[in-house]
């Protein structure tokens, strides 16, 4: 059984191709509640029908597939973005495979988690790059059902993440805009606030999308130019202000 993919050395747009020697989680389930969970290698001499358990009335296979590679439970794991060194958890799937078939299953990856781009324009005199703090606080575990292709919050605690410089970029759970709250230091001053009072037009922030948010640190106060969702999928702009 061959199994092609793609994924995940990336361009700026998300998209890229996978590497030999790069692995990844693959889980199959027949219509019969057959599980096999199989760690797979790119590159490798591939999977044999008969590495997978299946019935005998079983006449299909869906498959499903996560990187970076993950412990299984019963098709479930938790992916902890604190815990975790490569924040971008890609998944794919495919349903309806026919067992025994000799053709290639082509499995295209996709992006889990959502990302907040922080963009700022600097006009304050004397303000450096580095001197700009972003913080992203907001949920950052949850549990994954592969097979059913489902990110569900574990209610642990939230984490902060900092960023530092003109561009800041957060991987976080999909969630509730209303749930993340973002503090950014220029210099001296600091401001804390919610991203839904800027992004009052998306309530939900989807998973492989991307969330860019355009600020502009001018006169001691940082203005809002925009926010839009761009990469992946376009969702819209955000327009807003606020004062230092």
């Amino acid at each position: 059984m061959e199994v092609a993919s793609r994924a995940p050395q990336l361009d700026d747009t998300g998209r890229g191709d996978f590497a030999n020697g790069d692995r990844f989680s693959l889980l199959s389930v027949t219509p019969s509640g057959q599980h096999t969970a199989l760690k797979y290698e790119v590159g490798s001499q591939g999977l044999y029908w008969r590495d997978l358990q299946t019935a005998p009335q079983d006449r299909s296979v869906d498959f499903a597939a996560c990187y970076p590679e993950q412990e299984l439970l019963d098709g479930k794991f938790v992916f902890d973005l604190e815990k975790t060194s490569d924040k971008d958890l890609l998944w794919a799937h495919r349903t309806g495979i026919s067992v025994g078939t000799e053709t290639p299953i082509d499995l295209t990856f996709t992006h889990a988690m959502h990302t907040l781009v922080l963009n700022f324009t600097v006009e304050s005199t004397g303000l450096q790059s580095e001197e700009i703090q972003s913080t992203c606080t907001a949920e950052s575990v949850c549990e994954v059902d592969l097979a059913a292709a489902t990110l569900v919050s574990t209610g642990a605690p939230k984490a902060s993440f900092t960023a530092t410089g003109k561009k800041a970029t957060f991987r976080i759970i999909p969630q509730k805009s209303s749930g993340v709250a973002l503090k950014v230091t220029a210099g001296s001053a600091v401001k804390e606030f919610n991203l839904s009072e800027v992004a009052t037009e998306y309530e939900m922030l989807e998973s492989g999308k991307i969330l860019t948010v355009n600020l502009k640190i001018k006169d001691g106060r940082i203005q809002f130019e925009g926010c839009d969702i761009a990469g992946w999928e376009d969702q819209g702009t955000v327009e807003g202000e606020i004062i230092m």
